[in-house]
């Protein structure tokens, strides 16, 4: 026992030493490395920004136009008010509408990364027609009135219009040479601001066709032109959603200097006194030089996906773009070679508006 109790102190201190050495040991161990929190789409780079790359993009547009005061018949749905003594106008106006038609926009670009800007060359032509006709009504005492003047504007009381037909044009060019900065304030957001110089050419033709209870006919021809440029700016933004899913939306505005044509000519052959039928009824012209003011709005859903070598883009939207100070129509009074000839002018603004598909690709 006394043996056992003397030999007590060294069993302590081994013991002792051999828990230290173990502290030690583990204390030297690495530990595992932590697991990352960093977000996968936090670390891609969504637009490619670092990459200098050139870019085109194809854009099929499917648009029509609206425009007003193409009003060419009022048909009446009621008598007026007398037969014999003059009355305002009753009824419905008849007016010339565009068809959905068809068009394209390509653009060519460069962008220059690290610096993050971009110069880039658009052009965008649509054009479209329309068609439309209306017949006199059948209840007694409603009639077809002409807005313009009818085949026999002279003889009283007037020959009533048993039909009138309206066809119109319209189409439009547009090219620009604009320059952007990108900025990235997150992974998932990029913003465009863009400007530079813009050019445009608009053209309409308008055609009106009277023909009264009389077999007599009158043919009329509205047309007008502008053609200028100026400055457009402008914004465009890609929200990624998620899935390679983005919303992009583009607005810019616009200010254009140029040359405005507008001519209006008609012919009858109404059979009147001392008229020759060889000479127009109507024909005047108008030129000036103005400023016209423009702006566009689009914004849709986008899939886009950056791979190894490209990135491509795939876009469904809706656009909408308004032109101001162009659309005009002239109309006179009538009367004698030496009276004054009064001038109404009416006018209204351009809107195009419809879907635009679009395929761009980085490389």
């Amino acid at each position: 026992m006394n043996a056992l109790l003397r030999k007590f102190p060294l069993l302590c201190a081994l013991t002792c030493t051999a828990a230290a050495s173990t502290l030690a040991a583990a204390s030297t161990t690495p530990s595992a490395a932590p697991q990352s929190t960093i977000d996968p789409e936090e670390a891609r780079d969504l637009f490619r920004k670092d990459k200098s790359v050139f870019f085109v993009a194809a854009e099929f547009l499917y648009w029509t136009v609206n425009e007003g005061r193409l009003d060419y018949a009022l048909k009446m749905d009621r008598p007026a008010w007398s037969s014999t003594v003059a009355s305002n106008g009753i009824g419905r106006y008849q007016n010339a509408d565009f068809n959905w038609s068809p068009g394209v926009r390509v653009t060519a670009g460069y962008f220059r990364a690290p610096h993050y800007w971009d110069m880039f060359a658009e052009y965008t032509y649509f054009s479209t027609q329309g068609r439309n006709s209306s017949h006199a009504p059948e209840k007694e005492g409603e009639f077809l009135n002409g807005t313009f003047s009818q085949p026999d504007p002279i003889t009283t009381p007037a020959i009533a219009l048993d039909k009138a037909r309206s066809q119109i044009e319209f189409s439009y060019q547009n090219l620009n040479f604009l320059m952007s900065r990108r900025f990235h304030p997150n992974p998932h957001l990029r913003l465009n601001i863009f400007g530079g110089l813009t050019s445009a050419l608009l053209f309409q033709k308008w055609k009106v066709h009277y023909e009264d209870v009389l077999d007599q006919h009158s043919k009329l021809r509205n047309m007008w032109k502008f053609e200028g440029v100026g400055l457009r700016l402008g914004g465009k933004v890609d929200w990624y959603m998620g899935w390679d899913i983005y919303l992009t939306g583009v607005a810019s505005t616009g200010i254009l200097s140029g040359w405005y044509e507008n001519s209006s000519f008609q012919l009858t052959n109404a059979v009147i006194p001392g008229v020759n039928n060889a000479r127009p009824m109507r024909d005047t012209h108008y030129h000036d030089k103005r400023l016209v003011y423009t702006s566009q709005f689009m914004a849709g859903p986008s899939w886009q996906k950056a791979f190894e070598t490209v990135r491509v883009e795939a876009l469904v939207g809706y656009e909408m773009t308004i032109w101001a100070n162009i659309h005009e129509i002239y109309r006179t009074s009538l009367s004698g070679p030496t009276a004054a000839k009064e001038t109404f002018v009416n006018d209204s603004n351009i809107s195009l508006q419809g879907f635009t598909f679009r395929v761009n690709v980085d490389f």
